[in-house]
């Protein structure tokens, strides 16, 4: 697991647990759901999603200029570059649904689920995580909604994604995804 450095270059990362269970629970979505866009444990991007990871690079390029770098900036860039490419991954996963009611499943929710859970993979943020778990519940995979649930609370409210971001609160209160878990079963 890769380690993520804090501006004053504290490791700070998401836990081996969190990151493992994620891992596990990708690898079984895209087995079992039949995800495109994944050959075995690695995944390639649509179209859009190379569009949006380009579109996210050329914002870091123009952020950082074209400069000889210091291996150390070079570090922190790429690192930008990956979170930039997650959040733009996240957001194109959640166009048009993420700030709704979320009573409808979108009629594209695997594609979706596979967006998100590409997002996840290039910064372990558990906002992908939460919206694989919302959709999957509204697809009536309720086992594997409840898993991705579980997953969600086991990033530790501490740990950062992005470095260089001050930690915060994850996006669903702990108490309020303990409650959907007892919904589920």
């Amino acid at each position: 697991m890769r380690m993520l450095k804090g501006p004053l270059g504290k490791k700070e990362a998401p836990t081996k647990p969190y990151v493992e269970a994620g891992f596990r629970l990708t690898y079984k979505l895209v087995d079992s759901l039949s995800l495109e866009g994944w050959a075995g444990t690695i995944s390639s991007y649509t179209e859009k999603e190379a569009k949006a990871v380009k579109q996210s690079r050329a914002g870091v390029q123009k952020e950082f200029g074209d400069v000889r770098l210091h291996p150390e900036t070079g570090r922190l860039i790429a690192g930008r570059y990956r979170s930039q490419a997650a959040t733009a991954l996240r957001d194109l996963a959640g166009e048009g649904w993420a700030f709704t009611r979320k009573e409808a499943l979108p009629p594209d929710w695997k594609q979706r689920i596979s967006t998100y859970l590409k997002s996840w993979a290039a910064d372990f943020s558990p906002f992908s995580m939460h919206g694989v778990a919302e959709l999957l519940i509204l697809a009536g995979y309720k086992s594997e909604a409840k898993e991705a649930w579980q997953v969600f609370l086991l990033y530790p409210p501490g740990a950062r994604t992005i470095p260089g971001l001050a930690s915060g609160p994850p996006p669903h209160p702990f108490e309020s995804t303990k409650e959907i878990l007892r919904k589920l079963g």
